[in-house]
């Protein structure tokens, strides 16, 4: 994904600095990787998280998501997916 499309993806506004913070952060402690790509003539930035971050990010919202169906309980699913 690139850095506009992860920018545009948060419901709450994060401010540019915290953002490049956060994927300096994640980058450093080598949960992302960053992939420069051409396309039609441009460069991109691409970023995704490692294969074993995703699953089991993945992992944890599906273990989270069956907890609240189970015990039917709502959440406000726009505001925070992991809260």
């Amino acid at each position: 994904m690139t850095f506009s499309e992860l920018r545009a993806d948060f419901v709450r506004q994060v401010s540019l600095a915290d953002l490049l913070e956060a994927l300096t952060s994640l980058e450093r402690r080598f949960l992302l990787e960053k992939v420069t790509s051409t396309l039609r003539g441009k460069n991109l930035t691409l970023f995704t998280l490692k294969p074993v971050i995703m699953d089991y990010i993945t992992d944890r919202l599906l273990k989270r998501v069956c907890w609240k169906i189970t015990h039917k309980m709502t959440c406000r699913w726009r505001v925070s997916v992991l809260s």
